[in-house]
């Protein structure tokens, strides 16, 4: 596909695709383990997967314990939890997972 309508990922992004300013109901943790990182995006997207299965497993567990789904509160508070250094930590585990299939296959 070739044309000035390409995107190029070594551009700046067009307008439609910028973040938008966050509202109160907003969870930053996509922009921050996917789009935000310098290196690549497949990890991202691969630690944006573990990070959905922790969520899905902490929502289980309150479903186990309170028999209900997780209120809007209790999604903030764990999104919340979410810091700094446990973002980076499950890109490095990413990263390692990608090491070790791609050492793997050969």
């Amino acid at each position: 596909m070739s044309g000035s309508s390409e995107y190029s990922p070594t551009e700046e992004k067009p307008a439609a695709l910028q973040p938008s300013a966050p509202n109160a109901d907003y969870n930053p943790i996509f922009e921050k383990l996917v789009i935000e990182p310098k290196d690549g995006e497949v990890l991202g997207v691969i630690a944006y997967g573990a990070y959905k299965k922790a969520k899905w497993e902490w929502a289980q567990e309150v479903f186990r314990k309170n028999g209900r789904t997780p209120n809007d509160a209790e999604l903030k508070a764990y999104i919340a939890t979410w810091t700094p250094s446990q973002l980076e930590n499950v890109r490095n585990n990413a990263a390692t997972g990608a090491f070790l299939l791609r050492r793997h296959r050969h």
